[in-house]
């Protein structure tokens, strides 16, 4: 859990197109991950490459029938761990692998020395908004979300507690039962240590353990190289954009075509330098970055249309009311000559009932003469 690392968001709406191109994965597949990443995002601060990587590894380990549960030790507010769950579901209707949860769900324990001085600093800035109580969330909120997106126990496990007490505990538990994807943010180095001495071993033949704060803090650097030459591994430390992070495949050995997740090879046959890999990230980005102003622009252009079409809406009303007032105005021009033409005959009338009340022989125009 790292509160401190601040990373360039891309949109989770739209495919990773140089990926697809280079990888030959299904634009669904990317859709699906995009809207995975999406759901979780309220519930985790892992920067989305490292989402979206987690979701990758957990659609792999289930479609390549590697076996295992799936583990996550820090989860915050489980968002990493929910996002397992999803993919599971969402390619196979349900969820085949359970997904354990370890955390002390009380915060971080202190930072020691082999954390190094930034590890120390942060943890002493308690009112730094990126501080987040110490990356505290309690059960009931994990367990709130989880039941939330309709999981139930028996998909997942939630196991509190430090981890020097419950870890030890998990590995006795889990006897034969094999891990194939870990994902530690863990933070410290005496966590990560703890986490690697005892679920490493358990971690099936490609099966990825995900270390999130590889680049964050030192003493989780410190704990992966020294758990890695202790065991004499020749597994290969590989970086996630951005460097949000890193991860191992457990393989015995390099394979003659080996692949990185970013779908540059890098076998014999097609060996791209790191300025080549850099390039192709950063060809994501930029392609990622136009697809979301492509987006933002069709939310504009369906913006004008609906006010164009309120305006059509208002100007047909406004059409429909002035036929109403030329109808009236008709109306009461009709009703006006209609009564001019009544007051007319009734000037006739009132003529003609003066003319026949007149007393005989009486000629109204003459006057008085001599008698």
């Amino acid at each position: 859990m790292l509160a401190t690392r601040m990373v360039m968001s891309v949109s989770n709406e739209v495919p990773n197109l140089v990926e697809l191109t280079l990888s030959g994965r299904q634009p669904q597949t990317e859709g699906l991950i995009s809207s995975i990443v999406a759901s979780v995002s309220p519930y985790t601060m892992v920067p989305e490459w490292g989402v979206r990587f987690t979701v990758k590894q957990a659609l792999r380990v289930v479609t390549e029938g590697i076996p295992g549960i799936m583990m996550e030790c820090g989860v915050w507010r489980g968002g990493c761990s929910l996002a397992m769950l999803l993919a599971q579901r969402a390619v196979l209707g349900r969820v085949e692998r359970p997904v354990y949860l370890l955390d002390s769900f009380e915060g971080l324990p202190a930072a020691q020395e082999a954390d190094g001085p930034l590890a120390t600093a942060w943890q002493q800035n308690s009112t730094s908004e990126r501080f987040l109580d110490n990356c505290r969330a309690g059960t009931d909120e994990v367990r709130s979300v989880l039941e939330g997106f309709g999981f139930v126990p028996g998909d997942y496990k939630i196991v509190p507690g430090w981890f020097d007490q419950t870890i030890p505990a998990i590995r006795r538990e889990l006897g034969d039962t094999r891990i194939s994807l870990l994902r530690l943010d863990a933070d410290w180095y005496e966590s990560t240590r703890i986490c690697l001495e005892y679920l490493a071993p358990t971690v099936c033949e490609s099966g990825v353990v995900i270390i999130d704060d590889y680049y964050a803090w030192d003493g989780c650097a410190r704990a992966v190289h020294e758990h890695l030459a202790q065991h004499d591994t020749p597994y290969r430390i590989r970086s996630l954009p951005d460097f949000v992070g890193a991860y191992f495949v457990k393989k015995p050995h390099r394979d003659q075509a080996e692949s990185l997740d970013d779908g540059v090879q890098v076998d014999g046959w097609f060996h791209c330098s790191i300025e080549s890999r850099e390039y192709y990230i950063e060809l994501q980005r930029t392609t990622l970055w136009l697809e979301k102003q492509r987006a933002a622009w069709e939310r504009l252009a369906e913006e004008r249309s609906a006010a164009s079409e309120e305006l059509r809406k208002y100007i047909s009303e406004q059409e429909i009311g002035k036929t109403w007032v030329e109808q009236q105005r008709a109306t009461w021009q009709n009703a006006t000559i209609e009564l001019q033409r009544t007051i007319k005959e009734l000037q006739s009338r009132i003529v003609q009932l003066e003319t026949a009340l007149a007393p005989p022989g009486l000629d109204s125009d003459d006057g008085p003469g001599p008698s």
